[in-house]
């Protein structure tokens, strides 16, 4: 998933639109945020959202990337698996977890 943090000044709509720019080279749109989480080991908290993407554009990765792919789920760990159930699932509730 591309992501990334918010710079200073920067919304966190704008963040959303800028990261998915650098790391995917496509404008995305439609996008909800479906949960919040905190994960202990980082000391952070993360919200995931869910956006579409243009269906004629081509994904341009950045240099921070070598490749992707379509995962099924059962190939994410536990906690990632979690959060793209809770996007998937997103019924217009954020969700709001501690990991």
């Amino acid at each position: 998933m591309p992501g990334g943090a918010v710079d200073p000044g920067e919304t966190i709509h704008q963040a959303l639109y800028r990261e998915c720019r650098e790391e995917l080279g496509l404008e995305i749109y439609d996008m909800e945020l479906t949960g919040f989480y905190y994960h202990s080991n980082l000391n952070a908290q993360v919200g995931i959202f869910r956006a579409s993407i243009p269906r004629d554009k081509e994904i341009l990765l950045s240099s921070e990337h070598s490749e992707y792919k379509w995962a099924y789920l059962s190939e994410l760990s536990e906690v990632q698996r979690i959060r793209a159930l809770d996007a998937i699932e997103f019924n217009g509730s954020i969700i709001s977890r501690a990991f």
